[in-house]
């Protein structure tokens, strides 16, 4: 039988451990990082932009660690638009010290642009974003089924092979070895209900499977 004076030390040591576990932070249980110093651009495309069905992948995925970004993709982008245009590139990304780069995929759609062309771009890009001390961090096409396009299979095919070697050294996110098929790379994932709706944009389902990777993805690179 405890005496007084350790039934006084007992709940003093139990009030204490319970006040600890409900103000200790989320971060090791959600894997929130919190980087203050760290600002994100998300410079891509309608695969990377927040829409009517909910925010994108990038979004989900920096919201979840507590990572500051700032959305500046826009539907039908162009990487040639920001390698052709300096200026316009270096007004999307001041103050960031992260870009991370989802484009490419219109330029080999819209344009019939060869992969050795936008290996071009991409070092463009990444001159003027070294240039302003920030990081470029880049992601793989996703698969493209619209059309029977082989010139558009072969080039991404060929992209996202040099993408996956990380050129900059600054890191990768490899947003095709989720959405795409393992026994069909060409072909969309088929183990999340219906994958996409038109060939090029990936349902909510392939949405949260990209966020999920990218948030454990991206720390390594922050």
């Amino acid at each position: 039988m405890l005496t007084s004076a350790a039934r006084r030390t007992f709940l003093r040591n139990s009030l204490a451990s319970l006040v600890f576990c409900l103000s200790a932070p989320a971060f090791a249980e959600t894997g929130n990082i919190g980087l203050t110093s760290v600002t994100c651009v998300l410079l891509g495309d309608s695969i990377m932009s927040d829409g009517p069905s909910g925010p994108g992948w990038a979004t989900l995925a920096l919201g979840s660690l507590r990572v500051r970004s700032l959305q500046r993709s826009v539907p039908g982008r162009r990487l040639q638009g920001y390698a052709d245009a300096p200026d316009l590139l270096r007004s999307k990304i001041v103050g960031a010290t992260h870009i991370i780069t989802n484009l490419g995929i219109n330029d080999l759609v819209s344009t019939g642009t060869k992969a050795d062309d936008l290996f071009a771009m991409y070092d463009e890009v990444h001159s003027v974003i070294a240039a302003q001390g920030a990081r470029m961090i880049q992601c793989t096409l996703l698969p493209w089924t619209r059309k029977n396009r082989p010139d558009v299979q072969a080039s991404r095919t060929q992209v996202n092979q040099w993408i996956r070697t990380n050129p900059f050294g600054n890191g990768i996110l490899d947003m095709d070895s989720v959405a795409r098929d393992p026994s069909r790379p060409a072909h969309w994932r088929q183990d999340l209900g219906l994958p996409t709706r038109d060939g090029t944009h990936p349902t909510r389902p392939v949405i949260e499977a990209m966020a999920t990777y990218a948030r454990t993805e991206l720390p390594a690179f922050l």
